[in-house]
């Protein structure tokens, strides 16, 4: 009679999932992203000073960052060690649920002054990130209004001929001889775009 009883309780589980998939997929998608919130915030609009917004990145590069840390081809300190535990439709789930959110630009505190430094040093980006960085892609994601210091972090690691993966050639060598206070007011002007 137990065996019975567990059968068709299996049964009627697997008649529900299979009644309810599509709504089952969007509820799974957003338990799995929701542990992305300790570092990335709610929906993924950081608060913090050093992670970056990824609510409303561009859903293929979302995907591939995110496989990157999971095979540890992309340096990480917890990243890695967090999407080794997921299946690739689980990292499929969580880059599409975060890329289907609306940006929104993170608070800027840069000063006027910065900003207007950072604008007479970024002429050679612009071939790349174009729009003072509001426009992405799959192959690099938008800079305007994202938090100022994640992209000062990100700026000098790029200058790391090391980095791994490695920053395309003509970038690293365009910011390689940038100091310290260039790079916070390039970061400052593109956080400042909205």
């Amino acid at each position: 009679m137990r065996t019975k009883f567990k059968l068709s309780a299996l049964l009627v589980t697997g008649a529900l999932a299979l009644a309810t998939g599509p709504a089952m997929a969007g509820d799974v998608a957003t338990e799995l992203s929701n542990t992305c919130a300790g570092c990335h915030g709610t929906n993924g609009y950081s608060a913090g000073e050093t992670m970056p917004s990824i609510a409303g990145l561009p859903q293929g590069y979302l995907r591939r960052v995110l496989m990157e840390y999971r095979e540890g081809t992309r340096q990480s300190t917890i990243m890695g060690r967090i999407m080794r535990g997921y299946d690739d439709a689980q990292v499929h789930a969580i880059a599409d649920w975060f890329a289907a959110k609306p940006w929104k630009a993170a608070a800027s505190h840069a000063s006027e002054a910065q900003v207007h430094k950072g604008k007479s040093l970024i002429a050679t980006c612009g071939a790349c990130h174009v729009d003072d960085g509001r426009t992405g892609n799959d192959a690099m994601p938008p800079l305007a209004g994202q938090v100022e210091d994640y992209l000062a972090v990100v700026l000098h690691a790029s200058q790391d001929p090391d980095r791994t993966p490695p920053q395309p050639e003509g970038m690293r060598l365009m910011i390689q001889s940038l100091s310290h206070d260039d790079i916070a007011a390039i970061a400052a002007f593109y956080a400042s775009q909205h």
